[in-house]
């Protein structure tokens, strides 16, 4: 393996261990709300303080969702229906046009697929030793 495989072995396993994290500190907090310990609407107002509409989150699903996308919840890889201009700021970075981005999102999937192939096909050649 090269130097460059190594890395984005290193970090595709951090990836992974983040996302476990995650996963079991949704379990702690679907417990806590299940057992009465915390209110969902005091969990969703210190995730997004910003949204005016946290009042409107009931029983884990949000009525805020509905209505166009909040500011709070925009990401750089999520492309807008509603999107007036090519471009915007984000975090100081300049945003692509809605194709440039569509090419390289099809980039890091085709990228992501391949690198599932390959993990697949060693699985497979481990196995039939």
């Amino acid at each position: 393996m090269d130097l460059l495989s190594q890395q984005i072995a290193a970090l595709s396993s951090k990836i992974d261990s983040l996302y476990v994290i995650v996963e079991q500190l949704n379990q702690k907090l679907s417990l806590a709300i299940n057992e009465g310990k915390i209110k969902p609407s005091i969990v969703i107002a210190e995730i997004m303080p910003d949204c005016d509409e946290t009042a409107d989150w009931v029983g884990g699903t949000a009525q805020a969702f509905a209505s166009p996308v909040h500011t709070s919840l925009e990401h750089k890889d999520i492309l807008s229906d509603d999107e007036p201009h090519n471009f915007r700021s984000y975090s100081g970075e300049r945003y692509m046009t809605n194709e440039v981005q569509i090419q390289r999102l099809t980039a890091q999937l085709t990228a992501a697929y391949n690198q599932i192939a390959a993990l697949e096909e060693r699985l497979l050649a481990h196995h039939s030793r």
